[in-house]
C-alpha cells in the first residue's frame, strides 16, 4: 500500500490510529482499479507500507476486512480535510516514527527479481509471498517494531460500513425437524383459498400469473411444539398466510394467534379506509 511521504503527519497518524487506509480524489481515473484490489483484501492478509523510490516504512496483518467510515483523521491538504474512506484495522510493525529516516531503501530488490514496483497511478498492488517475506526481514533488521496505539472506540464514532463479506462456504448441518405433509397443505389451500388470512394479500393480484396459487400454510398449533406425530385437519388446524405474516406469527413465543396478529396489522395508507372528517358545529 502506497503512502505519499509528502505529508509529514500522514504515516505517523495512520500508525498511531492502527489503520491501513486509502484516499482517492473524486473522479480519479484509477479509483476503480484500486478499489478492486481493496475489495479482495481480507482480515489476516499481509500488507506493506510503501513510499516513493522503493522505500518501505512498515508492514502488518489486517485485523479486519476493509470498510468505509470510522473516526476522522486530523490531516489536511491545502486546508481541506484529507478524507480516508476505505480503511482496515491493523497493528503496524514500523520503524521509529521519530527517526531521521523512518524507512528503508530497497532499490536493489527489483534487480533481484522481487516485485517492489507500484503500477503507475495505482496506490494498491498485490505482491507475492517471497517479496513480503524479504521486505519484512529487511524492516525487522532495521529496527521495526509494533508501535500501534489505536485508541478505543468512543461513543459517537461512525459505524463501519464493510465493503465485502465472505459468503458461500459449504458446511454440513445435521438437524431434526417435523415432517410436513404436502397433501395437508394442498387441502388447506383448496378449502381456505390462496389469500392471506391475516392481511388479505393475494400473490395473484400482486404478481399476476407468476403468483397464482402461491401461499404459505400456517399450523395454528405449531408442529415444532410437539415431539410426536399427530393427526392434522387442514380445515380446522391450518390457515393460508403470506410469508410476511407467517414470519410475524412466529416472531413471539408462544406463537401469536391469527386474530392477535390481524389486530396488529397495518396496511398501506392507500388501502386503509379513511374515516370521514367530523363536521364542525
Amino acid at each position: 500500500m502506497y503512502y505519499d511521504d509528502g505529508f509529514p503527519t500522514l504515516w505517523p497518524t495512520l500508525v498511531k490510529r492502527g489503520l491501513a487506509a486509502q484516499h482517492y480524489p473524486a473522479g480519479w481515473t484509477n479509483e476503480a482499479r484500486n478499489l478492486n484490489v481493496l475489495r479482495q483484501m481480507r482480515e489476516g492478509d499481509a500488507v506493506v507500507a510503501a513510499l516513493k523510490k522503493h522505500r518501505f516504512a512498515g508492514y502488518g496483518f489486517l485485523k479486519s476486512d476493509f470498510f468505509r467510515g470510522g473516526r476522522p483523521l486530523p490531516i489536511e491538504r491545502d486546508r481541506e480535510p484529507y478524507a480516508f474512506q476505505e480503511r482496515a484495522e491493523i497493528d503496524w510493525v514500523a520503524l521509529p516514527l521519530d527517526a531521521a529516516r523512518p524507512y528503508v531503501r530497497c532499490r536493489n530488490l527489483k534487480a533481484e527479481g522481487y516485485k517492489v514496483d507500484l503500477t503507475r497511478g495505482q496506490c494498491v498492488k498485490k505482491i507475492d509471498k517471497p517479496t513480503f517475506i524479504k521486505l519484512r526481514e529487511i524492516l525487522d533488521k532495521a529496527g521495526a517494531r509494533v508501535i500501534s496505539t489505536q485508541p478505543p472506540r468512543q461513543e459517537g464514532d461512525k459505524v463501519y460500513e464493510v465493503l465485502c463479506y465472505p459468503e458461500g462456504k459449504r458446511v454440513k448441518i445435521k438437524t431434526v425437524r417435523p415432517e410436513r405433509n404436502p397433501a395437508a397443505r394442498k387441502e388447506c389451500i383448496r378449502v381456505h383459498g390462496s389469500t392471506c388470512t391475516v392481511c388479505g394479500m393475494s400473490f395473484a393480484d400482486r404478481y399476476g400469473d407468476l403468483g397464482k396459487g402461491y401461499i404459505e400454510v400456517h399450523h395454528l398449533e405449531p408442529l415444532g411444539g410437539s415431539h410426536h406425530q399427530r393427526i392434522v385437519d387442514p380445515r380446522k388446524d391450518m390457515r393460508p398466510v403470506c410469508p410476511n405474516c407467517h414470519a410475524m406469527l412466529h416472531r413471539r413465543n408462544p406463537v401469536l394467534s391469527i386474530e392477535a396478529l390481524r389486530s396488529r396489522y397495518r396496511g398501506s395508507s392507500s388501502s386503509r379506509l379513511q374515516r370521514p372528517a367530523k363536521r364542525r358545529r
